[in-house]
């Protein structure tokens, strides 16, 4: 009887252990994607009459994909006169990922 209650806590403990090493697992491997659209984020803002008034639209934090080339993004902003716009483009980060480049759209010419 206290051979299967030893058992029982045992193979408890393994699985909070399994189950705690995905949680960090989960969170180390956010961690990139994160950083580099805080990243984007800066070099947008950066742009912008207000940036204060920044918010990406486009993609969420699970849908980008920041492993290759440049995020597509879209954000809503006020422009100089205080009118909310929408704008778009691509956010390139730079090897060491400690840096950004923005290309808007309008700029490029595409909308």
């Amino acid at each position: 009887m206290a051979e299967d209650h030893f058992d029982r806590q045992f193979y408890a403990w393994i699985v909070g252990m399994l189950l705690v090493t995905a949680a960090l697992l989960a969170v180390f491997a956010a961690y990139p994607r994160y950083q580099a659209l805080a990243i984007c984020d800066e070099a947008i803002q950066a742009e912008l009459k207000a940036p204060a008034t920044y918010v990406r639209v486009k993609p969420s934090f699970w849908d980008a994909d920041v492993g290759v080339g440049s995020i597509p993004i879209s954000y809503d902003a006020q422009n100089s006169f205080g009118v909310p716009v929408r704008g778009s483009g691509r956010c390139s980060l730079s090897y060491d990922r400690r840096s950004a480049t923005w290309w808007d759209d309008r700029a490029l010419g595409i909308k």
